[in-house]
């Protein structure tokens, strides 16, 4: 069973409202009264990283769920992030000039976790998006666990995503990773106020290409125009209610998808 979530093209966002206001995100989505996962006590206040010796409790206090057969439970941010991200996947080409940085065509990031066929853009889409969803979690999951990352990273990553669909760089194959991978750098930036380095990016995905990384992250800033404030508390709610939205609505999809790619998306979490 696949994880059978919403796709569409670039202009027509199944995730958000048609607006001309690109940073208000998931807004479009009715909060349901069903949630799961947790994310009331998501903020945009910084929250000590695991490493820092007086670490205080995290920002956010999640709700593992669901659980593979082997008993190993997933993250709700992380499968919400993923599935908002799988809603925006597309078939577009991009052609700009500009952001050949963020074509892997033109800037090979390297090896996968998950996909094996090389390189990831050559998959079919709509048959290997469970594959193709699988890669994305680690990537997420890999990033948090390694850079002790704060939830609100991965939302804010979200935000920057969305910004640049809008601002006309479709989310496909060719630039998922190099697009994950710099809203990441960036949002890591606006939570922490500190710069993720090129070493942090190694560290943490050391079969990863990042020779292009500042021109990677200069491309997509020039994309969303340097909008990386979020300085409307509605703005963040927006995103937050949009993906408990996520949660509640892709429930069953959720169990499926974990229970049948978990165990190997924990192995490659482990490593």
């Amino acid at each position: 069973s696949t994880l059978t979530l919403s796709r569409s093209n670039s202009s027509n966002l199944p995730l958000s409202r048609q607006t001309s206001e690109p940073e208000l995100g998931l807004a479009g989505i009715p909060l349901q009264s069903s949630l799961s996962g947790g994310l009331d006590s998501l903020s945009l206040t910084p929250a000590p990283r695991a490493d820092d010796a007086n670490a205080a409790p995290a920002t956010a206090v999640l709700v593992p769920l669901p659980v593979s057969p082997k008993g190993i439970s997933s993250s709700p941010i992380l499968l919400e992030v993923m599935a908002a991200l799988n809603c925006i996947l597309c078939d577009a080409v991009l052609d700009q000039e500009l952001t050949k940085s963020l074509d892997e065509t033109h800037n090979d990031l390297g090896d996968t976790f998950i996909v094996d066929q090389a390189p990831m853009y050559a998959c079919d889409l709509e048959t290997s998006r469970d594959l193709i969803c699988s890669e994305i979690y680690c990537i997420l999951a890999v990033l948090q666990k390694r850079l002790h990352l704060d939830d609100a990273v991965f939302v804010l990553a979200l935000i920057y995503i969305e910004k640049a669909v809008r601002n006309s760089i479709p989310f496909t194959l060719r630039t998922a990773r190099p697009l994950i991978t710099s809203a990441v750098a960036i949002g890591y930036k606006g939570f922490y106020d500190e710069s993720m380095t090129l070493g942090d990016l190694r560290l943490a995905l050391p079969s990863m290409n990042f020779a292009r990384l500042r021109q990677m992250e200069i491309d997509f800033l020039y994309t969303i125009d340097y909008k990386i404030s979020i300085l409307e508390p509605s703005q963040w709610a927006a995103y937050v209610q949009g993906l408990r939205h996520l949660s509640a609505h892709f429930k069953d999809e959720f169990e499926t998808f974990w229970y049948t790619n978990g165990v190997q998306i924990s192995k490659v979490i482990a490593r």
